[in-house]
């Protein structure tokens, strides 16, 4: 652990063929929008208002999943190969 606070993580690291690329991708955008519209339901349901950061982290992810498609198009094009590298990082607030 870095610290007794902060934990920083390799999430994903690697070169990937188009087609893991794409998997391995569209799959962690499907679970965000999963987890960001079940919220969204929820908070509607709890409050019978509209969960307004969850509307917006859904259009984000959304628009995210637009430009990954397009990239991976390009590469698709010129049969290139990908490379990801994606960390994650947590810390502990006072």
């Amino acid at each position: 652990m870095e610290n007794e606070k902060k934990l920083d993580i390799k999430f994903i690291t690697g070169e990937f063929s188009q087609e893991l690329a794409m998997e391995l991708l569209l799959n962690v955008i499907a679970k965000k929008i999963q987890f960001h519209s079940i919220g969204s339901i929820s908070y509607w349901e709890k409050n019978a208002t509209e969960d307004v950061h969850s509307k917006n982290r859904l259009e984000e992810l959304k628009s995210a999943r637009k430009e990954i498609l397009q990239l991976l198009k390009k590469a698709h094009s010129k049969d290139q190969k990908i490379k990801i590298q994606s960390n994650i990082v947590i810390e502990l607030l006072d």
